[in-house]
């Protein structure tokens, strides 16, 4: 991606924290959600993610859809990948893969992983998740980026992120 795709393509997940319209699970509103301007047919062709199992979903090769992000489909998979992780790897914290794994309908610790997971996604973990998330997705954009870049450029985005994560006492890493 160009610089200036990078540029703007922060400005609107900081934006999309900042005034509460991010979220994990959304297709509409997770991060490539909020760069396809609330759009959710990308899935379709871009794949999501399972947050509880980490698993891909969706991918149907060749479903068309207006990507007018300035990305390519491999970037805005790597972006979608890296914001729905951080759950599933919260969750890890307190469940083996193997219990993330089964499916529902054969797990006996389903209810536990829900509430554990509708904690990061809409309850009082909600804006650490996003922040993680976002971090992760700055990361990966980062490695995206076209051309020699001077490091301030994502470090100043990263102080950006994080200034707007503290208006929400989140801890910044």
């Amino acid at each position: 991606m160009t610089l200036e795709t990078y540029e703007k393509s922060v400005n609107i997940l900081i934006n999309a924290y900042r005034t509460g319209t991010l979220f994990h699970g959304s297709c509409s509103a997770c991060a490539v959600g909020n760069l396809m301007g609330g759009d959710s047919h990308w899935r379709w062709t871009v794949g999501n993610t399972d947050s509880i199992s980490g698993k891909s979903l969706n991918i149907v090769d060749g479903l068309p859809f207006e990507n007018t992000t300035g990305m390519s489909i491999p970037e805005l998979s790597k972006i979608e990948r890296a914001f729905e992780m951080v759950i599933h790897n919260e969750l890890l914290k307190k469940f083996t893969i193997e219990e993330l794994s089964i499916p529902v309908r054969l797990n006996l610790n389903i209810a536990k992983i829900v509430s554990e997971y509708r904690m990061w996604e809409h309850g009082v973990k909600k804006k650490e998740g996003q922040y993680l998330g976002l971090c992760a997705v700055l990361d990966v954009m980062a490695t995206m980026i076209d051309g020699p870049v001077e490091n301030n450029v994502v470090d100043d985005n990263k102080i950006r992120l994080n200034k707007v994560a503290e208006t929400f006492e989140v801890a910044t890493i």
